[in-house]
């Protein structure tokens, strides 16, 4: 008697679009993807699955020419690139019987059009010798807007930070930065984010206290 086993196809979870945007720091249309990072939620736990990605439909689904550096791919296309997905179940030999594809999108981080000024303010308070004084650090606001652009302020955030490190956390933040007291020499990072894309780059200026003459 004929035995006839049917198997079935692997099943292929799609990742968020949000796992397929990466933003560039270059503005050239390119940037590295990881695509391992997807693999493990595309197959939802499925045994036995071997995953590989391609450049075309027709090399996925001969099983061909399979990206090799998965771990850190550069999209050949600027800006925006479909790649193919095939998934094969290496007991059975069953494999997706149609690549799926990833698109990949390449967004721009905000980037100003000129280096932010330093500030440059007399030290006035009762303690006018500790080259400390307060300063409203949102004046920079005007002027990065104004260098996006003449950008929307509702399109972007704006924050201002101690150090690079919470910059690129995008915590802790300076939460006074309209009355902020500072000290000779102090380089303040400002992260400005796009709204929309979530992509943001980081700027610094250096606060300068004079001190007055006794």
């Amino acid at each position: 008697m004929l035995d006839i086993r049917v198997e079935p196809l692997p099943i292929v979870v799609p990742p968020s679009q949000e796992d397929l945007t990466m933003c560039d720091p270059d503005s050239d249309g390119h940037a590295q993807f990881d695509l391992d990072a997807l693999v493990e939620d595309m197959i939802n736990n499925g045994e036995n699955l071997s995953v590989t990605f391609h450049e075309t439909a027709q090399d996925a689904e001969l099983g061909i020419n399979a990206i090799p550096n998965t771990d850190n791919y550069t999209n050949t296309n600027a800006y925006n690139q479909t790649i193919y997905v095939r998934v094969e179940n290496t007991v059975t030999g069953c494999y997706t019987a149609t690549a799926y594809a990833l698109n990949l999108i390449v967004v721009d981080t905000p980037q100003i059009d000129a280096d932010l000024q330093d500030i440059t303010l007399c030290d006035t308070d009762n303690n006018d010798q500790d080259a400390m004084a307060a300063v409203d650090l949102t004046v920079q606001d005007s002027y990065i807007l104004e260098h996006l652009g003449n950008a929307d302020p509702s399109d972007y955030i704006i924050h201002y930070f101690n150090n690079l490190t919470a910059a690129q956390n995008g915590a802790p933040r300076i939460t006074n930065a309209a009355g902020y007291t500072a000290q000779d020499g102090e380089v303040i990072y400002v992260r400005i984010e796009d709204v929309a894309t979530g992509c943001y780059s980081i700027e610094s200026f250096t606060i300068h206290i004079n001190i007055p003459l006794a």
